[in-house]
């Protein structure tokens, strides 16, 4: 379902909804009705929970020879801490995994200086 929601809505010319069909439809008494906005009594709704992604990395800071990334990890949630040393287009490489944590825990992860530049990013895992 997700999937076709966001081909929607990346594509909206191929949207043509769902449809439901019973796998027997000669069995009686078996349709479905889905309320619309005309009927008042059984107007249909759509609820969306959305949680934002949290502004992880909140503090950063060179000590010496290393670069140190500072943010709290939610409990119960695993991440993957990356790095690339351009923005070209090329992958990600795998700096640390962290978590999960029992609790929301305040996470430190130093990498040595060896480039002039270099991105980071903190994702899920």
């Amino acid at each position: 379902m997700v999937a076709d929601v966001q081909l929607w809505l990346d594509n909206p010319q191929t949207n043509f909804g769902w449809i439901l069909v019973c796998n027997d439809e000669t069995d009686g008494f078996t349709a479905r009705r889905f309320g619309s906005r005309e009927d008042t009594n059984n107007a249909p709704q759509l609820f969306i929970d959305y949680l934002p992604p949290p502004n992880l990395i909140d503090q950063v800071q060179i000590s010496g020879n290393q670069f140190n990334l500072f943010f709290t990890a939610p409990s119960n949630q695993a991440f993957i801490v990356e790095f690339r040393n351009s923005l070209s287009p090329t992958n990600w490489q795998t700096l640390a995994n962290v978590g999960p944590f029992p609790d929301d825990t305040r996470v430190l992860v130093v990498d040595p200086i060896s480039q002039t530049r270099r991105f980071y990013r903190v994702r899920p895992n």
